[in-house]
């Protein structure tokens, strides 16, 4: 797990033997199928995922319609924020197709960064870049208008055009299915 995770965030601090056998042992490998939800809004789940096969995304509900937060792809993290900061989730995480995942204990996590400061570290650089995807999306949706936001998904994630369902595009992408649905016959002549 630990290897996946440095190779994720480009480090090449070395591991002690016996802090990546503890860090292994936060972990399991799990399937994850299509449809299946594994936080939801308003709940408090102490696991991570880290998507070895697979995509999911965070979604959450305002008046009735959903409201797609980001979507998670192999070698991404899908997990709460609040439920990591030891709070109830304000979003729900859904796996978009059938998945394998390594499952991490996110209380026994937040132990070893007590204590070791390379796992405080790993938490440090996934925080960065968090906040680096939450900043550049919500300049996207702020700065362009509907086809540059399109364009600009194309260029930086290309992946989600041919992996993500549209109506799911649409609601990240700050839109309605219909105007990016125009949107992309428009782009694609």
């Amino acid at each position: 797990m630990i290897d996946q995770l440095q190779h994720h965030l480009g480090l090449d601090t070395e591991i002690e033997p016996e802090l990546s056998q503890k860090l292994n042992d936060l972990c399991e490998k799990v399937d994850i199928t299509k449809g299946q939800k594994v936080i939801r809004m308003g709940s408090y789940s102490k696991y991570a995922y880290l998507i070895l096969k697979g995509a999911a995304r965070s979604y959450y509900m305002k008046d009735s319609i959903e409201i797609v937060n980001w979507f998670a792809l192999e070698g991404e993290i899908a997990v709460s924020l609040d439920n990591y900061m030891g709070k109830e989730a304000k979003e729900t995480i859904l796996f978009m197709e059938d998945s394998q995942c390594l499952r991490m204990d996110i209380e026994k996590w937040r132990i070893l960064e007590k204590t070791e400061i390379v796992v405080a570290n790993l938490s440090i650089k996934l925080f960065e870049e968090y906040i680096d995807f939450i900043d550049t999306h919500a300049r996207n949706l702020a700065d362009r208008e509907g086809m540059e936001r399109y364009i600009h998904l194309m260029k930086n994630n290309p992946e989600y055009i041919h992996r993500i369902p549209i109506t799911h595009l649409a609601s990240y992408l700050g839109m309605s299915r219909e105007n990016l649905s125009r949107l992309r016959k428009k782009y694609s002549l």
